[in-house]
């Protein structure tokens, strides 16, 4: 289609095949019909001139149309003055004669044909509907041709295409067409609700039918019902920011609110676990080896008096250590009461611990959670040891996050050589055994190390393997997002690469990285704790969660003193209300929930 190219492609190709001069090119100039667009005749008229040495081949037999049909066309282009000399001819018979007609409009045209359809297989001249075709210019020519056949009661398919009426656009338009005739239409309802989409999610338009069902009402009455009965506040919503929205939605899934009330509390321990802790968690004596939880009685004789009992240590007839309370020996419990000392947030020394004894030492005479094997307070503890566990997780997850979305993001957004090394580190990466990999890594790190240097170490490792899962989703929806249209029109209208991705791109997937984090945190205290149990990760005297369980990994231990297990219990209950919380988030975030 040579004859179609425009002054730009020519000048081109000379370029190109200016030094060897070695171009073929195949047109015909009596089909150039885009000089609308720009197509310029020129450039096949003059090629001869641009390139004295060409050959010329001309095609001049036509193997598809009749004698009488090139006649036609060949006088009927004979007569326009710029065009290169030829003939057209074939070997086939004359054929039938040409029947030319003209009509006043496009509807006139149609109504013919569909006619003479009619008329042909009427007549028997053509025994079916199928050994008739119908040729046109542009699929625009097809909708009154279909009006007039359908009209007619003459079946039809339309060839390479759709036909009319079944293409989307048109459904949609008919759906609301249907609508505004028949406001009961359901069917049309649902078509039209959400083309262009509203935010209309499964579950509103699940409501709305039920509430249609239960009223007896169509859904676009139901719809418009509920516009009306809606209260003030919820007027007020649909003009609320998407931030506040979030807020409004998170809060009113209430797994989720008990869920982050229970993480606050959590992180609020784990901040202020000094204060909380009532014993030095590295304080260790052999006569308290293995004691009981021990629990606090409110009342003394009828009056308010919070008050252990003192231990007498023992053994039983199996020689077995026992620890019995002594029931005339009263030792009372008050709130904010002196302990060790501490720097409150690391700043403020203070030796006021938030539980305490009076009449002896705490560390001698509170045990609620018990002891472990070396005579420390499990409680106090547990609580000292929240504050690594649960700070892993958030400071691992972070990394990962900045690692996924970044590299993940530059991956999707730039692709080509890029894309290719960024997955082929993500596939190294994920190859790596991870057992014998961390075999490896607590080996390789110095035993030299402090718990911090260690802790610290962990994280990263932790947060370098994390990335991975989230940058391949991350490129997934950037390869998808790229293509949008309000990203080609930030891009059109000068936006750099960089504001493209953090102000277009990355809030279009909010909801998506809110969810991954949220499960990512639990994942991460996961594997500390796993680790830190096996010994692979924090070792004392760091204080983890992980590391408090390693003391069951004796099965006789655990059956002999069950309390050893108790750091289980934040384990699994942080991680199911992170999944809770991401879960409300999630939806929450979402624009298009409802």
């Amino acid at each position: 289609e040579y004859q179609d190219t425009n002054r730009a492609q020519f000048r081109f190709l000379e370029l190109v095949a200016g030094a060897h001069r070695n171009l073929m090119v195949v047109g015909d100039d009596d089909q150039s019909i885009y000089g609308w667009r720009g197509a310029d005749i020129r450039n096949i008229l003059d090629f001869e001139q641009t390139y004295p040495e060409t050959q010329v081949v001309r095609l001049e037999e036509n193997y598809r149309s009749t004698p009488t049909i090139l006649g036609a066309a060949n006088a009927a282009i004979r007569l326009n003055r710029d065009r290169k000399k030829k003939t057209l001819r074939t070997a086939r018979p004359d054929g039938r004669p040409i029947d030319v007609r003209e009509f006043g409009t496009e509807a006139g045209e149609a109504g013919w044909v569909a006619s003479r359809v009619a008329g042909l297989v009427g007549s028997r001249k053509v025994r079916r509907y199928r050994d008739i075709s119908v040729l046109y210019r542009t699929n625009a020519q097809s909708r009154v041709l279909e009006d007039a056949l359908r009209d007619l009661g003459i079946p039809y398919q339309i060839a390479g295409g759709l036909r009319f009426y079944e293409r989307r656009e048109i459904k949609d338009v008919l759906a609301y067409l249907r609508l505004l005739s028949n406001p009961r239409d359901d069917t049309a309802f649902r078509r039209a609700v959400n083309y262009p989409r509203r935010g209309v999610g499964a579950r509103t338009l699940e409501r709305l039918v039920q509430r249609a069902a239960e009223e007896n009402l169509g859904l676009l009455e139901a719809a418009v019902r509920a516009g009306t009965t809606a209260t003030e506040g919820e007027r007020q919503e649909a003009l609320y920011s998407q931030w506040r929205l979030t807020r409004i939605r998170f809060l009113r899934h209430k797994a989720a609110v008990v869920s982050g009330v229970l993480l606050c509390c959590f992180y609020l321990v784990a901040i202020f676990a000094d204060f909380v802790a009532y014993s030095d968690p590295n304080d260790n004596e052999a006569f308290r080896q293995l004691i009981p939880p021990q629990r606090i009685r409110l009342f003394d004789e009828g009056r308010l008096s919070p008050h252990v009992l003192e231990l007498k240590r023992g053994r039983d007839a199996t020689f077995q250590t026992v620890f019995t309370p002594i029931p005339d020996r009263k030792i009372r419990v008050r709130l904010f009461a002196r302990g060790y000392e501490y720097r409150l947030l690391g700043i403020f020394p203070t030796d006021v611990h938030l539980l305490g004894t009076v009449e002896k030492p705490t560390e001698e005479s509170l045990f609620l959670l018990g002891t472990d094997n070396n005579g420390r307070d499990l409680f106090s503890r547990l609580v000292i040891a929240s504050r690594v566990s649960l700070s892993i997780g958030l400071i691992g997850v972070v990394l990962g996050l900045i690692l996924g979305i970044v590299l993940g993001g530059i991956s999707g957004f730039y692709g080509g050589v890029v894309d290719s090394g960024i997955q082929r580190l993500i596939e190294i990466l994920r190859s790596i055994p991870t057992i014998p990999l961390w075999m490896t890594l607590a080996a390789a790190l110095p035993h030299g190390w402090s718990v911090v240097q260690r802790y610290l170490a962990i994280t990263v490792i932790l947060s370098f393997f994390a990335w991975t899962t989230l940058a391949r989703e991350v490129r997934g929806r950037f390869l998808a997002l790229r293509e949008e249209d309000f990203v080609l029109a930030s891009e059109v209208l000068g936006a750099t690469r960089k504001r493209v991705i953090l102000r277009h791109m990355v809030p279009a997937m909010t909801s998506h990285i809110i969810a991954t984090a949220t499960l990512a945190i639990p994942g991460m205290i996961l594997a500390e704790t796993g680790l830190s149990f096996l010994g692979l990760g924090l070792r004392p005297p760091a204080i983890s969660w992980g590391v408090m369980l390693q003391d069951t990994q004796n099965l006789r231990a655990i059956a002999l003193s069950p309390w050893l297990m108790t750091a289980v219990w934040p384990v699994i209950v942080s991680v199911l209300a992170f999944n809770f919380v991401g879960d409300g988030l999630r939806d929450a975030a979402d624009p298009y929930s409802t």
